[in-house]
């Protein structure tokens, strides 16, 4: 893996100041809701102008596009670490067991992702998440040069064709249906749980995968 050292010094600098920005959002999030968070009070935490906050996100909300980012590596490659790097149905419960542990500690930090991702969806845009700043953000984290960072779609998809290459899901899967129903699972726990049941959210979240996979084998079995 690359060293952040090796890099040159204007990438570390663009890293620092753009993660510096966003860990100034997510610090507030915890507490109040996005549109009350004005652009001036994260360039001051991070000592940078509002212009030069623009040369980052041009708009306030590419904060929650990228937060959808770093939540996409960092829980890919979380999952890969809790199941020593197994691919498949295990890994796919592994992200939702990590970011229901996320919706514990964080709840209204990812309602107003979900809420956001929800209402815009089609709209979003991913700009590559830079090398400097994935080794800024995860030093930890194995080959996180190659974590995806665009979404459910690519973390899901090669691990429930895996699930169907080895035989945990059968051969018959739609792969699209079953990304509509992980993305309803995802998005639909939290908001039915609201913040007040966002303790409850990582075993539901797991019960609720497990009667996905039960729900395909015992059709494909009609």
């Amino acid at each position: 893996m690359p060293e952040l050292s090796e890099l040159p010094l204007r990438e570390r600098k663009y890293a620092r100041t753009k993660l510096a920005l966003f860990d100034a959002a997510i610090k507030r999030l915890v507490n109040r809701p996005f549109e009350a968070i004005s652009v001036r009070e994260l360039c001051d935490e991070a000592m940078v102008s509002e212009a030069t906050f623009f040369n980052y996100f041009p708009k306030k909300t590419d904060l929650l596009v990228y937060f959808v980012q770093l939540w996409s590596i960092e829980v890919v490659g979380k999952a890969h670490q809790a199941t020593g790097g197994t691919t498949g149905l295990e890994a796919i419960e592994a992200v939702f067991d990590f970011t229901g542990g996320r919706s514990a500690t964080r709840p209204r930090v990812m309602a107003e992702i979900l809420g956001f991702l929800a209402k815009h969806r089609e709209e979003i845009v991913f700009r590559p998440v830079g090398l400097a700043e994935r080794l800024t953000a995860f030093p930890d984290l194995d080959h996180v040069e190659l974590l995806p960072d665009e979404g459910m779609d690519p973390i899901f998809r090669p691990d429930l064709e895996a699930a169907v290459e080895c035989g945990d899901l059968p051969k018959t899967t739609n792969l699209d249906e079953v990304l509509v129903a992980l993305s309803a699972i995802f998005f639909g726990v939290p908001m039915a749980l609201g913040t007040e049941g966002a303790g409850q959210v990582r075993a539901t979240y797991l019960r609720q995968v497990k009667l996905l996979w039960a729900g395909l084998r015992a059709d494909a079995s009609l």
